[in-house]
């Protein structure tokens, strides 16, 4: 699985961020990534890579956690 950052923003909420990646072509967006990660991008990949399994199962079933909507 290889994950590239495409965007960081932080949540109104201040505790989350908003990122926006890509899976194996596939854009993906997750709004629950710690806040305090904000400034590594690396940390940003491996807690997503960290959930990968989450991500490549709901791939495949086109649903869920790693639905192509906001991830939450």
């Amino acid at each position: 699985m290889t994950v590239t950052i495409i965007d960081v923003r932080q949540r109104p909420d201040g505790d989350r961020l908003h990122v926006e990646f890509s899976i194996n072509g596939h854009v993906w967006r997750c709004g629950d990534v710690p806040a305090e990660l904000a400034d590594d991008e690396v940390a940003i990949v491996a807690h997503l890579e960290s959930r990968s399994a989450e991500f490549e199962r709901d791939i495949r079933a086109g649903e869920g956690v790693g639905s192509q909507e906001t991830l939450m």
